[in-house]
């Protein structure tokens, strides 16, 4: 499966403050990383659920999740949000995507469709359109004896998506908060420097 990381740090000043302060870093500086993780979590579920991407059950917001805080070499700390769901990079960045087991993609037509996948029918058959187009489809009986054809997926080999950016604009907004948390470390590593904690 994909991966995406989104890494937080306060960046190379920060960075210098901290490896000058030479004092390791503190519990409250983990906590604060931590809450800017959370508030970058967040940020990008909200453009993933209904912000930058419209639609959907919410399953690639919900696949989110801040991860813990490494503090590396005593004296540099970074957060951030993952996601190991395979569609995360590819909403944000855009690509190809094609079949990786099955013969094709399908595409759902119906709003039942978007709720399930092919397998999970029993009754679907391949219809092909005087176009040339391959559907999965499916017989339905009407009143009065009559059945028509219902088109449920469309099948094809390859689907092209245009990148979102969800995830820059989920930083974008969400990096005053961490900034400001990102400050507020320095400052109690200071603090606790000054202390002789």
């Amino acid at each position: 499966m994909a991966e995406r990381f989104v890494f937080i740090n306060r960046g190379i000043n920060a960075a210098d403050q901290m490896l000058a302060i030479e004092s390791g870093i503190t519990k409250r500086t983990v906590q604060r990383m931590t809450a800017a993780s959370i508030a970058l979590t967040r940020a990008i579920r909200r453009e993933a659920r209904g912000g930058t991407l419209k639609g959907g059950r919410g399953k690639l917001a919900q696949s989110w999740k801040e991860f813990p805080v490494r503090i590396r070499g005593g004296n540099q700390v970074e957060g951030g949000s993952a996601s190991d769901s395979p569609y995360a990079d590819i909403q944000d960045r855009g690509g190809d995507i094609r079949p990786k087991t099955a013969g094709a993609l399908t595409i759902p037509l119906t709003d039942e469709a978007r709720r399930r996948r092919a397998g999970d029918y029993v009754d679907l058959f391949i219809y092909r359109s005087p176009l040339g187009k391959a559907f999965l489809a499916r017989q339905l009986k009407r009143s009065g004896g009559r059945s028509t054809l219902e088109l449920v997926y469309m099948l094809t080999k390859l689907v092209t998506l245009k990148g979102t950016g969800y995830i820059t604009k989920a930083e974008k907004n969400a990096a005053p908060e961490i900034l400001d948390l990102m400050d507020l470390a320095v400052q109690d590593e200071l603090l606790a420097f000054a202390a002789g904690v």
